[in-house]
């Protein structure tokens, strides 16, 4: 009996002992039942994240484009010469009005403070521009009254498509401004309508000189015009072309223009070329104009607060003939938003007909 039992016994312990050795075999040598367990994602690799792709600049607030910082709402740019009566005094000459909404959109802008409705012998053709937008912030309307003359009304409207549409009209200080997805543009005194069909944009317009035709063409899949084409006809006789080549970045940014104009028998009689700094709002770098006779070349250069701080000017470089001439401008008093209130500037009539000769202190008023 005792036999019997004690073989049992050891039997039992055997069969322990077996049990225990299966379990040690299914845990890691290091006794860490996390060590040298993988995840099933560890070895794959990450998705690339794409980067957003870059706003327009044609999306920015008019005030930033304008090189203003902080919430202005009001900006008057003014110069004290002497009086005309010669009294020895000294008046106030308004250079620029702007004012802009709680979104930074110009509102109103005046080239030259003078009261648009005073009718006057001046030649050249003077402008204020009173700007209204839509409820989802678009251009809306622009009202121009000219110097002298009747207020003329602008509507603008928009389509389904997301190409960048030139105003055709200058938006403040600028000249050439695109908006996205604009369709069309009528005055209400018929003077204009100018419509946008997916490939080009063309306008019509009828005054005193004759027939102008102007056409905005687009490339398949680039959302900014590359050119613009323009004649002028009278009678049926087509009197001038012009036409201006656009280069952008990647943003949307103008890099370059390139600008001809012919006669009626094809002959070239004017050209400008003018490049712009990468990276920077319609910051100038060069300018090249070839008028027949003379060759004007305009460079630019901008501080660190990209102000404008010089331009030199030369015509007929390297010829018998050959004048220069320069401009300068230093920034004296700043207000607390880092705005220039007073600029003091080297002006010369040859490098900007519109300016004086001499040192010229600028004054401006900012409200915010």
């Amino acid at each position: 009996m005792k036999k019997i039992l004690s073989l049992y016994f050891m039997l039992l312990c055997f069969v322990i002992v077996s049990c225990d050795d299966e379990h040690d075999n299914v845990l890691p040598p290091s006794g860490n039942n996390n060590e040298n367990v993988q995840n099933p994602d560890e070895n794959e690799e990450e998705e690339p994240v794409e980067p957003e792709p870059e706003a327009s600049v044609w999306q920015r607030a008019h005030r930033e484009m304008m090189g203003l910082k902080g919430q202005v709402t009001a900006v008057k740019e003014y110069v004290s010469i002497p009086a005309e009566d010669g009294s020895g005094t000294e008046e106030t000459k308004t250079l620029m009005e702007a004012r802009f909404d709680a979104e930074g959109r110009l509102t109103c802008y005046n080239a030259t403070g003078m009261d648009m409705n005073v009718r006057s012998g001046v030649w050249q053709e003077l402008a204020a521009y009173a700007y209204q937008y839509d409820s989802d912030g678009r251009l809306a309307q622009i009202e121009v009254q000219n110097y002298g003359a009747d207020a003329i009304v602008y509507h603008l409207s928009y389509g389904d498509h997301n190409c960048y549409v030139p105003v055709l009209l200058p938006l403040g200080p600028m000249d050439y401004f695109l908006v996205q997805g604009l369709a069309g543009i009528s005055a209400e005194d018929a003077s204009l309508t100018f419509t946008f069909d997916g490939t080009k944009a063309s306008a019509t317009t009828e005054d005193w000189d004759g027939t102008t035709t102007t056409t905005f063409l687009y490339e398949a899949g680039n959302i900014y015009p590359y050119k613009k084409e323009e004649s002028l006809t009278r009678g049926g006789v087509q009197l001038s072309t012009k036409t201006t080549d656009y280069t952008y970045g990647e943003n949307g940014n103008l890099l370059k223009t390139d600008y001809k104009e012919s006669d009626e028998d094809g002959v070239s009689v004017y050209r400008e070329i003018c490049t712009y700094t990468a990276g920077a709002w319609m910051q100038m770098q060069t300018k090249l104009i070839d008028s027949d006779l003379f060759i004007h070349d305009y460079t630019y250069a901008y501080d660190d607060e990209q102000r404008i701080a010089k331009i030199n000017y030369v015509v007929n470089n390297g010829m018998e003939d050959e004048m220069t001439a320069e401009e300068t401008y230093e920034y004296v008093s700043l207000d607390e938003n880092g705005n220039w209130i007073l600029s003091v500037q080297q002006q010369n009539s040859l490098v900007d007909w519109n300016h004086s000769d001499g040192e010229v202190k600028v004054y401006r008023t900012i409200n915010y």
